[in-house]
């Protein structure tokens, strides 16, 4: 049986990539270490990904070589999701504020 509607539903799923915008992040007021520097360090690959890595799955999903791909979400984090992502790095911020107003 095969589907009567032919579009195929593909995404990738990038999180912080090497770009201007994380090249010069601000700074937190209370140590004045990077922001980018901070997430950088949770992310399991130890690095921020490249503009071109997520290029290249996007043109993964948009060739032939994906034909029978669909219904799919391909993350393009370097592990950050797996590793807990935002909801981890918000139990440390919470953490980090019961320490800091104690």
């Amino acid at each position: 049986m095969t589907a009567s509607f032919p579009a195929r539903l593909r995404n990738n799923s990038p999180t912080s990539t090497n770009t201007p915008p994380v090249a010069k992040p601000g700074t937190t007021v209370k140590t004045g270490a990077s922001v980018a520097d901070a997430k950088k360090r949770r992310v399991p690959m130890g690095r921020y990904g490249d503009a071109r890595e997520v290029a290249y799955v996007a043109a993964f999903l948009a060739s032939e070589l994906s034909s029978y791909v669909t219904g799919a979400l391909i993350t393009v984090d370097g592990g950050w999701t797996v590793y807990g992502g935002w909801e981890r790095l918000l139990r440390q911020i919470q953490e980090a504020a019961r320490q800091l107003y104690q």
